[in-house]
């Protein structure tokens, strides 16, 4: 199973213990899950931190820790189909 993970989630799961998210994260580690986020996802992550708990540098750091387990990071890659007249959106993942 492969799963991608977003912000709300993030935050939901590392900063509130008794969340329904972090309950599902710890599940997620313990089977061996294979999570994916995006760059950007984690940016923002990493902002709200700051912005809405007072975070510093080496807090945020600690929080990332977990970054070791995701197993790739996703990156969208958007471009238009002149042939067939639509915009296409690629997602490459980067395996860590």
């Amino acid at each position: 199973m492969k799963i991608t993970v977003d912000t709300n989630f993030l935050v939901s799961a590392t900063q509130w213990d008794y969340s329904v998210a972090h309950k599902l994260l710890l599940k997620l580690l313990d089977k061996n899950i294979q999570i994916f986020t995006t760059k950007d996802i984690l940016d923002e992550f990493s902002e709200i931190l700051v912005r809405d708990f007072q975070y510093t540098t080496e807090e945020i750091r600690k929080t990332l820790s977990f970054y070791h387990t995701l197993k790739g990071v996703v990156c969208s890659l958007g471009f238009w189909d002149f042939k067939n007249q639509r915009f296409l959106i690629a997602l490459k993942v980067i395996r860590l």
